[in-house]
């Protein structure tokens, strides 16, 4: 799992794809750039006071394209074909992993990873996750994670994505079942179907 840097771009036009729902498998170095501007926007929203703050929407294209191109460097090695597809309400996570290169993870997480230890190759991955967000403060339920055939509990996902996200400026990791406070000052995220809605 990308960790926060995906909350974050998640969490983050003024108008959305014109079809996304036609759209929302497009991936190009065009809609990652048209992200990057709308990241710009929000910034400046945070920092200018007198900026007219409007509902800015990012669609899941342009999520998905930041991610393979933009966040390329920091999706853990291992992992690839990462996408995320946006509900209402709910956000899904897929991608393919080597669990060959997981090893330091697993040896490390809680005991309930050892059935996943006698796992090998390459593997598909699913988390499912309701998200809902207000007073600028978002939080995930789990509703289902999977990796091949392994189902895992919320908790040991959440050790998993712990001990994934943990570096020097984030030393105790990311928690996903605790709430999290929102980038640039947003007061809460809507998603629905292919595109992701931000509020102030």
């Amino acid at each position: 799992m990308i960790g926060a840097a995906i909350v974050l771009a998640v969490t983050l036009q003024a108008s959305a794809s014109a079809d996304p729902v036609i759209t929302r498998k497009m991936v190009t170095k065009d809609l990652s750039d048209s992200f990057g501007r709308k990241l710009e926007q929000l910034e400046k929203f945070e920092h200018d006071s007198k900026a007219k703050k409007a509902p800015v929407s990012v669609s899941e294209s342009e999520l998905n394209s930041y991610v393979r191109f933009a966040l390329s460097e920091k999706v853990p090695r291992g992992l690839r074909d990462v996408r995320i597809v946006l509900q209402a309400g709910r956000l899904e996570l897929r991608g393919v992993a080597n669990l060959a290169e997981f090893g330091d993870l697993k040896d490390k997480a809680a005991s309930g990873m050892s059935l996943l230890g006698m796992l090998g190759g390459e593997m598909a991955v699913e988390i499912i996750a309701d998200f809902k967000s207000d007073r600028g403060f978002g939080q995930f339920d789990v509703v289902s994670a999977q990796v091949g055939p392994v189902p895992l509990s919320p908790a040991l996902l959440a050790d998993i994505v712990t001990r994934a996200t943990t570096d020097s400026s984030r030393p105790s990791g990311f928690d996903i079942r605790a709430p999290f406070r929102l980038p640039y000052s947003v007061k809460r995220i809507r998603s629905q179907p292919a595109l992701a809605i931000i509020e102030y």
